[in-house]
């Protein structure tokens, strides 16, 4: 019995785990679509965070110097100057978090699974 407490315990973490990122992506997407600089970076930080344990090799420096470069951008002049710059090295970070999501399974399920054929129609 202890056994399955056990399993139970780690797939609620799990959920857990995987609605965090859900709620993050969520807000990121509104962030993106309001121009929230600030809101924006945040939940990526957010989602670097939780992702952090999944990336493999370079990707954990890739994306520090994708947070770097934008951080560099955040002085209060480059903030109006260079406002758009900052909103697509946002929008570059927040599609290759997304990727490496997809890659490791947890965004939407593999096509090849049979239990989604659905999704090959």
């Amino acid at each position: 019995m202890a056994g399955m407490q056990s399993d139970q315990s780690v797939f609620n973490m799990a959920m857990a785990y995987l609605q965090r990122i859900d709620r993050l992506l969520y807000k990121c997407q509104e962030a993106a679509h309001s121009g929230n600089i600030d809101a924006w970076l945040n939940c990526l930080y957010g989602i670097r965070r939780e992702v952090s344990v999944k990336l493999k090799d370079t990707e954990p420096e890739e994306l520090k110097g994708m947070f770097s470069e934008v951080v560099k951008l955040l002085t209060p002049a480059d903030r109006i100057k260079k406002r758009a710059e900052i909103l697509n090295k946002l929008d570059e970070i927040d599609i290759y978090m997304r990727l490496k999501l997809q890659e490791r399974g947890m965004l939407l399920p593999n096509r090849s699974d049979p239990r989604f054929a659905i999704l090959e129609r």
